[in-house]
């Protein structure tokens, strides 16, 4: 019998964008949580104002161009004018943002992992299944999420998805350095465990 639980990945933080400063080199710009509009007449642009991490220099992904007002959801709008941090979080973890704007996310954010359902690796079921979700699309691998929650070494976790006794989406031959996205399904087998 295979038991379901669920993990959830809260991030701490938005991901980083790396990214050359102009101004004193740093390659590390941090989301500043605010918005920044453009209008004329009916057309708007829209940026998510990113700061350097070392000397407060910004950078602006580009959100929307020249947008008709008309066709933009009244309620977005409003959380573009008000600074709304989920709207900002939202466009900060979307990676077609990210790349169309010719930027790379750094995949290395705080995160929380919360589960509800007790100790798993203590349960007396030899294999478990956890449904990963979040809420954003994340960055980081599900090997970095596997070291996390289990404390394990990257080579601990490549041995047991080698062998088998960690199986990702149903297909033993998933990557690990595959970005968790939204979510996964991991398979755990406990007897082939060491």
């Amino acid at each position: 019998m295979c038991v379901e639980y669920v993990w959830k990945i809260i991030p701490k933080e938005t991901p980083a964008i790396e990214m050359i400063c102009t101004r004193c080199n740093n390659n590390r710009f941090i989301c500043s949580d605010k918005f920044r509009i453009n209008s004329n007449k009916k057309l708007s642009d829209v940026w998510l104002i990113y700061k350097c991490s070392h000397c407060d220099n910004t950078w602006n992904m580009n959100i929307l161009t020249r947008k008709n007002l008309s066709h933009i959801d009244h309620h977005v709008f409003c959380g573009f004018q008000e600074n709304n941090v989920d709207l900002a979080w939202h466009y900060a973890f979307n990676k077609s943002i990210v790349k169309c704007n010719k930027a790379r996310l750094n995949s290395h954010i705080n995160v929380e992992i919360v589960d509800h359902q007790g100790n798993y690796l203590h349960s007396i079921d030899s294999v478990i299944s956890v449904l990963v979700t979040s809420e954003y699309e994340l960055p980081m691998t599900i090997k970095k999420v596997l070291q996390q929650k289990l404390n394990l070494s990257a080579n601990q976790v490549a041995k047991l998805h080698q062998e088998a006794a960690i199986v990702i989406n149903g297909d033993k031959n998933d990557d690990l350095s595959k970005k968790i996205g939204f979510g996964c399904k991991i398979a755990m087998d406990f007897t082939k465990w060491i």
